[in-house]
């Protein structure tokens, strides 16, 4: 997705029909990290550090496991889910809003990724 932005920076906004395949699986995969990650991962990461609390809301979960060193940024994940969320309710039809959310969450994923990594690293020690 990265290079399809370099070598077309409008393939976002009028991707060709292989380019839609390339950003259906990207949203697709974007979509099942952000998912996975906060509604199961970080939740069961809390609960295992005994700082969860059932019902707790996303934000403190993530405001919690940042104090704790487990991710880099809450405010990340929150934008996150907020692009989860435009991409599964509000695709819009306009070009240039669709490439300006899926640029942003092409940005987020790599910066999320990497919390996902230390997560996990994290849980192996």
């Amino acid at each position: 997705m990265r290079e399809l932005r370099k070598q077309r920076p409008h393939a976002l906004a009028e991707p060709t029909d292989s380019e839609i395949e390339s950003i259906d699986l990207f949203v697709l995969r974007f979509l099942k990290l952000v998912d996975a990650s906060t509604r199961r991962l970080f939740p069961a990461v809390l609960d295992h550090l005994g700082e969860y609390d059932e019902g707790m809301p996303l934000i403190d979960v993530l405001n919690r496991l940042e104090k704790l060193g487990w991710i880099v940024s809450a405010r990340n994940w929150r934008l996150a889910r907020e692009r989860r969320n435009q991409l599964t309710h509000d695709y819009p039809d306009a070009p240039e809003v669709r490439s300006a959310i899926l640029s942003s969450a092409l940005d987020l994923a790599q910066k999320i990724q990497t919390d996902g990594k230390q997560v996990l690293q994290k849980l192996r020690q």
